[in-house]
């Protein structure tokens, strides 16, 4: 290929890369839309302002954010590539979880809610300095809100997962680069590497035991 063509084939792939990155910015009032082949791979769809609305997101999609939304009903069916949904400083936002989105991370919000028609479909649902935050799968339906704390401190990042058949919710812990996890997580995964060196020490005692019987 000469340098000619091979100029030209490398600003095309950038080109196709740069539009499968695209952002795509919706601010809607009053109405009804559906998001299908608009919303190619790598797209971000950002919902900014929107009030008294009802929109389906479809197809695949990079990532979804709501940012200061009020009265709005959200249905996700499509795949989001990064598997990140946020909701930001909104109110009264009803979201319908018709595919697995494994981190949601809500922000100064209030009365948001989540249905999960399907209760494997609940990854992690991530919040902070929330009022009235309610989540429902079809056996179970509970209700969340910040952990009290002194005027003077903010309140935890808080987590919510599906365990047992339970919600169950916990707050944030950051370890190593700021992984997300929680403290029962953390012990969960010492007790299995502690474990791990128990079987492992055990399994070298007995092959020196059985090398030495070998020898003699």
């Amino acid at each position: 290929m000469d340098l000619g063509m091979k100029g030209g084939f490398l600003e095309r792939m950038a080109a196709s890369a740069s539009s499968r990155r695209q952002v795509v910015e919706v601010t809607e009032k009053s109405t009804s839309k559906t998001f299908t082949s608009e919303t190619s791979l790598g797209t971000t769809l950002i919902f900014v302002n929107c009030v008294d609305c009802n929109f389906v997101i479809d197809g695949v999609l990079a990532k979804i954010s709501i940012q200061k939304c009020t009265n709005c009903r959200f249905v996700v069916r499509g795949r989001v590539v990064t598997g990140t949904l946020e909701i930001m400083t909104s109110e009264s936002i009803n979201m319908i979880m018709e595919s697995a989105c494994p981190t949601t991370q809500v922000d100064d919000s209030q009365v948001v809610s989540f249905v999960f028609p399907d209760p494997a479909l609940l990854g992690a649902i991530i919040f902070i300095r929330c009022k009235d935050l309610s989540v429902q799968t079809a056996d179970v339906r509970d209700s969340f809100a910040d952990p009290t704390v002194d005027a003077t401190e903010t309140p935890p990042q808080m987590m919510i997962r599906l365990a047992g058949g339970a919600f169950v919710c916990e707050p944030v812990c950051r370890v190593g680069s700021g992984f997300v996890s929680t403290q029962r997580d953390i012990d969960e995964f010492d007790r299995q590497q502690a474990a791990n060196q128990a079987k492992m020490e055990a399994h070298l005692r007995s092959v020196v035991r059985f090398s030495g019987k070998a020898s003699s």
